[in-house]
């Protein structure tokens, strides 16, 4: 067990790894932020699944990404970092998204115990 605790302890530990990966955001704004951090030098591209415009694979059932140029890309990405504050609200227009709700029923049922 890590630091030498018995069963409770690590039985902790591991709920609160666990409940750390679903709060843990990997959204719009997340990913937005990343990449404008991001001061990597000759970068032509990114590949992205925008959720608002991305079809649907078949196949996997998960939004096809599509290759963005990072000329433009890379700006627009710093801008729409900008706004994470809206992130949760009624305002985000990300949370509409099927994905967006689920997240949230995650992290309320993680919660409510």
């Amino acid at each position: 067990a890590p630091g030498g605790g018995g069963l409770d302890e690590t039985i902790a530990d591991a709920a609160a790894r666990s409940l750390y990966r679903v709060m843990a955001y990997k959204d719009e704004y997340e990913v937005a932020r990343l990449y404008s951090d991001w001061r990597v030098q000759g970068i032509q591209s990114v590949m992205l699944a925008p959720p608002l415009i991305s079809p649907i694979d078949p196949a996997t059932g998960r939004p096809k990404k599509r290759e963005f140029a990072a000329s433009w890309l890379m700006p627009a990405l710093a801008f729409l970092a900008k706004f994470k504050r809206l992130r949760g609200t009624r305002f985000d227009p990300f949370g509409y998204t099927d994905e967006r709700r689920r997240e949230r029923e995650t992290v309320e049922w993680a919660l409510a115990d």
